[in-house]
């Protein structure tokens, strides 16, 4: 089975957007990637809709493997943001141990609800890269 899947654009030049993230949510959401540990999705034009289809997808529970998520260079926002920290609260992603946020556009409401997210679970995440806020004006 698989246990990790790289779809960063810098590597191999996908730009799977939000179609590929629904895609790939689908995917999560049968029970198809059930060993996944690793999941590479960097700088690959998703927006909301398709982060929030990832993190539903995550909260289904037949993901609960994944220990490193990098969504670094997505334009997540705070609706991506607060769906996937409903999706740490869930507890579901309770071997998460990395999680790249690099420039993912996220305000203050979302950077608020991934902390209060990341502080509440049982075994909180170790490692936590670029937590770049935009603006709060």
């Amino acid at each position: 089975m698989l246990d990790f899947l790289d779809i960063n654009q810098r590597s191999y030049y996908c730009h799977i957007q939000n179609y590929g993230a629904i895609a790939l949510a689908e995917q999560i959401q049968s029970g198809k990637l059930p060993k996944l540990q690793k999941l590479e999705l960097g700088s690959n034009h998703m927006e909301p809709k398709g982060i929030v289809a990832l993190a539903n997808a995550i909260k289904s529970g037949h993901c609960q493997n994944i220990q490193t998520l990098n969504i670094r260079y997505n334009n997540i926002g705070d609706q991506g943001a607060i769906a996937l920290a409903d999706a740490i609260k869930s507890g579901n992603l309770s071997n998460l141990y990395t999680l790249n946020l690099h420039h993912t556009q996220m305000g203050y409401k979302g950077a608020i609800a991934l902390a209060d997210a990341i502080t509440s679970v049982n075994r909180p995440i170790k490692i936590i890269k670029g937590l770049n806020i935009r603006s709060l004006h």
